[in-house]
């Protein structure tokens, strides 16, 4: 074998491992910023049904939060159910009676499942007007559905993958036809002398 081949050879294969290295580590620290992402984005909007339920309660306007939740749930598919829980008893939520009764007969933080749907429940305390000192108002309860959000990551995930690997296809390419003229170059003087 010529020694430009070789050189050749080991140049494209030093080249292959850099990119299918880099590759591997962009995928996968892209993979954890999408669900830490997933997980702001439920933070938020149980923060924002939150706020919402708090000016509600403190207005008495029973049909802002019921609109407000019921926008959410048309606007986040994961969300699968919202209640509000006051410190009287009453249940105020945009579904029909059954699902928010199951809902709010849940625990949070715990294995829970909603219509036969494995979801995560997140709850939020609703404080007075004075914050963590005012008295507590009731408390607002999501379930978001755990194979919706696992299906919309990993759909992300496949797209990320798709243009990292195209990316990587032709840092590759141009990396190997790097490589070919530079062992060229370097074995061309060493091959004359030979």
């Amino acid at each position: 074998m010529r020694l430009s081949t070789q050189y050749s050879l080991f140049a494209a294969g030093l080249v292959g491992a850099v990119v299918l290295g880099v590759s591997g580590v962009l995928l996968i620290s892209e993979g954890r910023r999408l669900r830490d992402r997933a997980e702001e984005e439920r933070a938020r909007l149980l923060s924002a049904a939150n706020q919402i339920a708090r000016e509600a309660t403190e207005t008495s306007d029973d049909l802002l939060l019921v609109d407000t939740l019921a926008h959410f749930r048309q606007t986040t598919p994961e969300l699968l159910g919202a209640v509000y829980l006051d410190q009287d008893g009453r249940m105020i939520s945009p579904d029909l009676p059954g699902p928010a009764r199951a809902l709010a007969d849940l625990e949070p933080g715990r294995d829970a499942s909603l219509d036969a749907e494995p979801v995560d429940i997140l709850d939020a305390r609703v404080l007075g007007p004075r914050g963590a000192e005012g008295p507590l108002l009731g408390t607002v309860r999501l379930a978001f559905s755990r194979r919706a959000q696992a299906a919309r990551v990993a759909h992300e995930r496949g797209q990320l993958a798709a243009q990292i690997g195209g990316i990587a296809a032709v840092v590759f390419l141009i990396g190997l036809a790097a490589a070919l003229a530079f062992a060229r170059f370097i074995t061309a003087p060493i091959e004359r002398l030979a």
